[in-house]
């Protein structure tokens, strides 16, 4: 299924303790705060015995999702509810620019610019479309990543309350 937004929610199952997946997430996530020149680590963030929310440090610009996961056990063994979602900063830039594409095509109706106004929405729509592209692919990895960690298996999301 093609995902129109740029968000995403699964769950995973694993065999793995809460310890040991804080310990798993200590190795790969940086938890010191302020400025940091050089980051030793692949995700920056934070962890607590309840869940993380961390967010893949780049050294290219893209749109990398922020993870949020919450653990949660029952009988059958521990659950990570994880979420997907854009940074802030992007969903506001995103925003801003369907809204000036709106605006444009609407000018450009109204003044009869009927040449331009396909060129104007298939810019606006090719620039949402590379946005929410990039940010899945990158959703992708990290959901690749955290099943690789957690050593678990995503199931699907009725199965288990998020």
């Amino acid at each position: 299924m093609i995902k129109l937004l740029p968000y995403d929610s699964f769950v995973i199952r694993t065999s793995l303790s809460t310890d040991q997946i804080i310990r798993v997430l200590e190795q790969k996530v940086e938890t010191r705060r302020g400025l940091i020149l050089f980051w030793d680590k692949p995700y920056k963030g934070s962890l607590t015995d309840q869940g993380f929310k961390i967010i893949q440090v780049m050294r290219y610009r893209t749109p990398t999702p922020v993870v949020v996961g919450k653990f949660q056990r029952d009988m059958t063994g521990l659950f990570v509810s994880i979420q997907l979602r854009p940074r802030r900063l992007t969903i506001v830039a995103l925003f801003i620019w369907l809204i000036a594409g709106a605006a444009g095509g609407l000018t450009m109706t109204v003044e009869r610019k009927m040449d331009l106004l396909a060129e104007w929405v298939l810019f606006v729509g090719g620039s949402y479309f590379l946005t929410t592209f990039t940010f899945l692919r990158e959703a992708r990895k990290t959901k690749i990543a955290l099943l690789e960690w957690f050593q678990g298996q995503e199931i699907p999301c009725a199965t288990k309350a998020v």
